[in-house]
């Protein structure tokens, strides 16, 4: 809307908000981020994630000198969002036997792709799909944790400990969600 446009139009909340909302570009992760199933301190590191900002060595050797830019997990390669989650080999672990443990058939080791495809599946009921959605997010939030642990106290813990913790959580957030929930997701819901 050009500047003469927007004089000749009388202001409002209605006229004001519809000119703003106008402006901003649609993005894809807020249904990733904001989902339900989500526990908050989740939803917040992915959130971070998927706006680029989380500070790993590679993010702060572009705002400052960083002695060592390898990634603490592995040593293998910079320590960069892609590469933590989920090209590292600890990441990319935790990733098989996450998807292992939910059944996802999703052959992508990329968060974005998995993200997507996770939302795409026309197989996946509401609850399976809130729930793999919030399993992916509690995986970026512990390979996080698991990374800071070694930057500030030198221990690594092991994938199987990473995914009983993630399990621990996500089960306990599945019984509040589940109460009332389909029969067809009963039997799924079990095994896990």
């Amino acid at each position: 809307m050009d500047e003469a446009a927007f004089m000749a139009v009388k202001y409002g909340i209605q006229s004001g908000h519809a000119i703003l909302y106008d402006q901003q570009t649609k993005v894809q992760w807020s249904k990733y981020v904001w989902e339900r199933c989500n526990i908050p301190k989740h939803r917040y590191i992915l959130w971070l994630t998927l706006h680029q900002k989380l500070k790993t060595r590679d993010y702060l050797n572009k705002h400052c000198q960083v002695v060592d830019k390898m990634c603490l997990l592995c040593g293998n390669h910079t320590e960069e969002i892609s590469h933590l989650f989920f090209q590292c080999d600890y990441s990319r672990l935790c990733l098989v036997k996450l998807k292992e443990w939910i059944g996802c058939r999703a052959q992508t080791g990329n968060y974005h792709t998995l993200l997507r495809w996770i939302s795409k599946a026309k197989h996946l009921t509401k609850l399976r799909r809130s729930f793999y959605i919030a399993a992916v997010s509690a995986l970026v939030y512990h390979i996080w944790r698991v990374r800071n642990d070694v930057l500030w106290s030198s221990k690594i813990w092991h994938v199987n400990h990473t995914m009983e913790v993630i399990k621990r959580e996500l089960k306990l957030r599945l019984t509040v969600m589940y109460k009332g929930k389909q029969n067809r997701d009963k039997e799924w819901y079990q095994k896990l």
